[in-house]
């Protein structure tokens, strides 16, 4: 039994150390600057009208 659980816990353990397969983001982040709050970066800021209503957002009901 304590051979059983030895083995047991010995491939757990060397599961740990496999590499694992990180996928490359699909889609490339833009970012956007505001004055009170710095820089946010997210993939939908590539439409340039929706950041724009983005920063106009955040000037005026959360940097005011």
């Amino acid at each position: 039994m304590k051979k059983l659980m030895f083995i047991c816990v010995s491939l757990f353990m060397m599961v740990g150390f496999l590499p694992a397969k990180v996928q490359a983001p699909s889609t490339e982040m833009a970012c956007i600057w505001t004055s009170c709050l710095g820089t946010f970066c997210h993939e939908d800021y590539h439409d340039v009208e929706f950041a724009a209503d983005v920063i106009e957002f955040i000037e005026d009901n959360i940097c005011n």
